[in-house]
């Protein structure tokens, strides 16, 4: 899925007052809306009235987001109060049988990814029993008005405004739906995903090798092919892995070369001694542990690490080594000093 910003709600400014002109919307999907309006709400003066209402500039600006539309409506000097019309917002499954619908359908797959909302995408909709106009008793409306009349002429007139933007952007009724343009097309091509994953498209007999000795996969799309067919095209296999590298021959020889490997020790005594400082500077310990001259420091290690072979690599002098070291293990650093 996407980022989930296109299915949050969206403010539109307001619609100013028009004089003249028609007030059904110019493009299908408008004039298709108001239609499914108008067949859903009871006949009566308020219809008529709400066109008057609409043209009027009395609304404020829209706001459309998941299962409802709203606006604030002003009246001479009164207060504005809020009018809001309302839709269900269908399950998961029924989105998802929408989208293998249009995948089963390549002009409408391949306009929705083109951004565009085709018609047809409403017989889709249908098969998939999801009804993105609103059917009868569905689209409910709530305005803060006195008015007997339900559904009012402000509701009536948000309608109305509601379908000027389908002008402008029809996915706006998938977003009424619950699903916003990026969310939609992202639940779209994870469906043709999969089923460039699981299924063989046309010519399941492909050959491992293409035309000219090529394999499949190093023919390129041409340019302008309709996204629906590119996700249409059998699948390619993965080359074979390559070969494991052998094993290095087992060797007893120490890493750094040095008969006693010191890093492990080395690593284990800096940590040691990191420690010390922490504690010292956390407040635990009284005082630091005291610096170190070259000597004294290899005489610490010596003592710490009884490994012979490691205090040989360290460089302890043979004569007097046990003398230092068994000093430093009962004084610690002052013992090395002498």
């Amino acid at each position: 899925m996407s980022d989930g910003h296109e299915d949050l709600a969206q403010g539109f400014a307001a619609f100013p007052a028009r004089q003249s002109g028609p007030v059904r919307g110019r493009s299908w999907w408008a004039r298709t809306w108001m239609a499914a309006v108008e067949d859903g709400w009871p006949a009566g003066a308020s219809l008529k009235k709400g066109r008057a209402v609409a043209r009027s500039g009395r609304l404020g600006p829209l706001t459309v987001g998941p299962g409802h539309i709203a606006a604030q409506v002003y009246e001479d000097a009164d207060e504005p109060y809020t009018v809001a019309l309302a839709l269900p917002e269908p399950d998961d499954e029924r989105w998802d049988a929408l989208w293998e619908r249009v995948a089963d359908r390549p002009a409408e797959t391949a306009a929705l990814l083109a951004g565009e909302v085709p018609p047809d995408l409403l017989e889709a909709a249908e098969d998939a029993r999801l009804g993105l106009l609103p059917g009868y008793g569905e689209l409910d409306a709530d305005c803060g008005c006195d008015a007997p009349d339900h559904p009012c002429a402000h509701a009536v007139a948000l309608a109305w405004q509601f379908s000027w933007l389908l002008d402008e952007d029809p996915r706006l009724l998938l977003l009424v739906r619950g699903r916003g343009g990026a969310t939609a097309l992202e639940e779209l091509r994870s469906v043709l995903f999969l089923r460039a994953l699981t299924e063989d498209g046309p010519g399941d007999d492909v050959t491992e090798q293409g035309e000219n000795g090529t394999e499949p996969g190093d023919v390129p799309v041409p340019e302008g092919t309709p996204p629906a067919e590119a996700y249409a095209r059998p699948r390619v296999p993965l080359p074979a892995l390559p070969p494991l590298p052998e094993l290095p021959e087992e060797s007893d020889a120490p890493v750094t070369g040095i008969e006693a490997d010191p890093l492990e020790r080395l690593v284990a005594d800096a940590a040691a001694r990191a420690a010390a400082l922490l504690a010292y500077v956390l407040g635990t310990a009284a005082e630091p542990p005291p610096p170190l001259d070259l000597w004294q420091d290899t005489v610490r290690i010596a003592a710490t690490h009884p490994d012979p072979e490691f205090r040989r690599g360290c460089g302890t002098p043979a004569g007097g080594r046990t003398h230092w070291t068994g000093r430093s293990r009962h004084g610690g650093g002052a013992g090395s000093r002498g």
